[in-house]
C-alpha cells in the first residue's frame, strides 16, 4: 500500500522569512499557486518534518499555524489537522469511505478549504463535511452523489 506523505519545508512556511504564510485552499491565497511572500528563496531549504497520512492525492492547506490534509486507510477516509511547525497531530476526523482506486492508488483527491474557522472537505465519493477548525467536530454534512456524472472515470 502506498502512502501519501506530507512534508513541510521549514524555511518556506514555518520559519525563516515567512512566519505568516497561509494557504487556506487549493492553489493558495490568490488561487494561482503563488505565495504572497516575495522574500522566499530556495536557498538553505531544509525539511522540518514529514509524516504519512495514508492513501490519497490531495494537497494541504495552512491556516493559523495548522496544516490540513486528507487520507484513506482500509476503507476509512480521514481529515487530519497537524501543527504546521512540529507536524504533531492536533485532531483527526474519520468516516467510512471506499479507497476507490482509479488511475492512482485511491483515496481522497480534493484539498480541504478553510474559511472563518471551518474546514470544508469532499470525499472520494462525494461526502461533504464542514468541521470546526479548532477540534475537528462535525458541524454538518451533505452528499454530492446526486450530481455524480454518468460514466465518470476519475472519481
Amino acid at each position: 500500500m502506498t502512502c501519501h506523505y506530507v512534508m513541510l519545508i521549514a524555511s518556506l512556511l514555518c520559519g525563516g522569512q515567512s512566519q505568516s504564510a497561509e494557504w487556506p485552499h487549493f492553489r493558495g491565497p490568490g488561487y494561482d499557486g503563488n505565495s504572497p511572500d516575495r522574500q522566499i528563496s530556495g536557498e538553505g531549504v531544509t525539511e522540518a518534518w514529514s509524516t504519512g497520512v495514508d492513501n490519497g492525492s490531495c494537497s494541504v492547506t495552512i491556516v493559523d499555524g495548522r496544516l490540513f490534509t486528507m487520507g484513506n486507510d482500509d476503507g476509512s477516509e480521514h481529515v487530519v489537522c497537524l501543527d504546521a511547525v512540529t507536524g504533531e497531530e492536533v485532531w483527526r476526523f474519520a468516516y467510512e469511505c471506499e479507497l476507490n482506486p482509479r488511475l492512482y492508488p485511491g483515496g481522497p483527491n480534493a484539498t480541504p478549504t478553510v474559511v472563518d474557522g471551518r474546514v470544508y472537505t469532499i470525499s472520494r465519493v462525494g461526502q461533504i463535511f464542514c468541521l470546526d477548525m479548532a477540534d475537528g467536530r462535525k458541524l454538518w454534512e451533505a452528499s454530492a452523489k446526486q450530481w455524480a456524472p454518468k460514466g465518470g472515470w476519475w472519481g
